[in-house]
């Protein structure tokens, strides 16, 4: 009697187990098929045919572990939306200002650095003034020039 009741209890353990194994979230089936597994001297390489994330995996243990491997193309992707969320924070600002995105206002044109108000044309004496210095630095220049051949000649000075 004891062993037909410890047959018929792991049947019902079987039943039980079989039924609980069926009742697992089946894969979707435009998710069968999603990795791709290429061996390698120490693991494997996995590609998400959904994602293009590739991942290497090794085995441990405990059983095998997957490492995302790095992906310029993700640093490359964050950069452009951050730049996409400034592009759009700017845009936003100029259209509270009342300004239209790469149109520059007429009272803007030749503005100085960080908004400072555009620099006055010099008038005629300021002209004249940089022309007797530049003069002046260019007669010292030649001269220096006119100086160093003679020396180099082995004329005295």
């Amino acid at each position: 009697m004891w062993a037909r009741t410890v047959v018929l209890g792991s049947l019902a353990g079987l039943v039980a187990g079989g039924a609980l194994a069926q009742s697992a979230t089946p894969v979707p089936i435009d998710q069968a098929g999603r990795f791709t597994l290429e061996r390698t001297d120490k693991g494997m390489l996995r590609l998400d045919r959904t994602t293009g994330a590739v991942s290497y995996c090794t085995e441990r243990g405990e059983g095998w572990t997957c490492v995302l491997v790095a992906d310029d193309r993700d640093a490359l992707e964050q950069e452009i939306g951050r730049l996409q969320a400034e592009n759009r924070k700017l845009r936003e600002d100029l259209a509270a200002a009342g300004q239209t995105p790469g149109v520059v206002a007429p009272e803007d044109k030749g503005a100085g650095p960080e908004g400072s108000p555009p620099a006055a044309m010099p008038g005629e004496e300021e002209v004249d003034q940089f022309m007797d210095f530049a003069e002046r630095m260019m007669r010292r220049f030649f001269g220096m020039v006119d100086r160093l051949k003679k020396e180099q000649d082995g004329d005295p000075i």
